[in-house]
């Protein structure tokens, strides 16, 4: 189930991540692998859930199973995070729901870095 725009999440950098760590397997050879409602699951699938619930985009937990409520909440990050990366120059990502290159590029950055979107 989405949420709204996430409160503050400190202190959730080691879990977004940890989580983090695995979604390169989302993509193939660089280009995303179409992971997108409904018919996407696995393991991937719900370590990027983790991530979402960790900067406040879900409120469900993580199940792997990449239903509409993960792609609105995807959705809702490439928004929040184009707001964001508007501040500081950063290329817009699409906005289409996929967890492509460049979103969990983004959502990489912002762990590491502590900002929120």
């Amino acid at each position: 189930m989405p949420a709204g725009p996430p409160p503050s999440s400190a202190g959730k950098a080691p879990t977004i991540t940890a989580a983090l760590r695995s979604l390169p397997s989302l993509l193939k050879n660089g280009k995303a692998t179409g992971y997108k409602a409904p018919a996407s699951s696995g393991q991937a699938v719900k370590d990027w859930q983790q991530v979402l619930f960790d900067l406040g985009f879900i409120t469900a937990k993580p199940d792997g199973k990449f239903g509409p409520g993960t792609e609105v909440a995807t959705r809702q990050f490439q928004t929040a995070a184009n707001t964001a990366g508007a501040k500081s120059g950063k290329k817009a990502l699409s906005v289409d729901g996929i967890v492509g290159p460049a979103t969990v590029a983004r959502a990489s950055c912002m762990a590491m870095s502590g900002a929120r979107p």
